[in-house]
């Protein structure tokens, strides 16, 4: 059962990413969303492939601060544990999260932690103006920029928010 847990995660992630290419500003999960060890077992079973090109893998884990121990998943917790420790030869891991303090201590304490700076408003208007459907304007952009605080994804969120309370 454990084989087929990690083949359905992979299917899940083919299907996210396809939907990504189509739909790529990206959309704040629902509460209930996290990543259960069959991630988690994906991760390190495809860290363990040869890369097709080129000679490194670079894996992105979104919203580390919602990797959870789950009860039973001792072996897998502590497979992505030594993997974070001593990833592979020319493997890179970036794990992302808006909040730090919510990450797992024992993973937290395998990583560097690297904060980005926020974007100029400039550069969030610009985004807004040119990625989001519809592009808001006037006050209302203006509103969705300061909200932003410099922040494209908090900027998607709100204007999200906005564009169902019109609904």
């Amino acid at each position: 059962e454990s084989d087929k847990q990690v083949e359905e995660a992979g299917e899940l992630l083919s299907d996210l990413m396809a939907e990504r290419r189509e739909q790529p500003l990206y959309q704040s999960p629902d509460g209930m969303h996290l990543h259960p060890i069959a991630s988690a077992k994906l991760l390190v079973r495809r860290a363990a492939m040869t890369a097709v090109e080129g000679s490194g893998k670079v894996f992105v884990m979104g919203e580390a601060d919602r990797l959870v121990a789950q009860e039973g998943g001792d072996a897998a917790a502590n497979a992505l544990l030594k993997f974070l420790e001593e990833p592979p030869a020319d493997t890179w891991v970036v794990l992302t999260t808006t909040e730090p303090e919510r990450v797992l201590p024992t993973i937290r304490s395998r990583a560097v932690p690297l904060r980005l700076a926020r974007l100029a408003e400039p550069d969030v208007r610009s985004f807004a103006e040119s990625q989001l459907d519809p592009a808001p304007s006037g006050a209302e952009l203006d509103l969705l920029v300061r909200q932003a605080d410099g922040a494209i994804g908090r900027l998607v969120g709100h204007a999200e928010a906005a564009r169902r309370t019109a609904e």
